[in-house]
């Protein structure tokens, strides 16, 4: 059995960027109220629409180990950054302090799993 499609009728495995956005925005005291977004291109060839920030958010994808799906980005906080983090096409998203000394460690989303 092989990865899971987009087209696949159990979406099973599947999430959005909010889901695994929102706790980590939690955790630093945030929402995305707060949220700066800039994103990247679409990583594959499926003539998907662009959609708006709160729709590509909600836009549905498989975050696993395979072809990488989801469309990246970097949301900026007055205090966080937020990255998308691939590995062979395991996707995640990464957290960094803005500024330096600010005693906030980095984190991830797996750190939630």
């Amino acid at each position: 059995m092989g990865w899971p499609s987009l087209e696949q009728k159990d979406r099973s495995g599947f999430t959005t960027w909010r889901r695994m956005l929102e706790p980590l925005l939690q955790d630093n005291g945030e929402c995305l109220e707060d949220v700066i977004m800039e994103w990247g291109e679409i990583p594959y060839e499926d003539n998907i629409p662009v959609l708006s920030d709160p729709e590509e958010l909600d836009r549905e994808f498989y975050p696993g180990f395979g072809t990488v799906r989801g469309r990246p980005f970097v949301a900026y906080t007055s205090r966080s950054i937020y990255f998308v983090h691939a590995y062979d096409g395991l996707e995640t998203i990464r957290h960094i302090p803005r500024n330096p000394g600010s005693g906030m460690k980095p984190r991830h989303y797996s750190d939630y799993l």
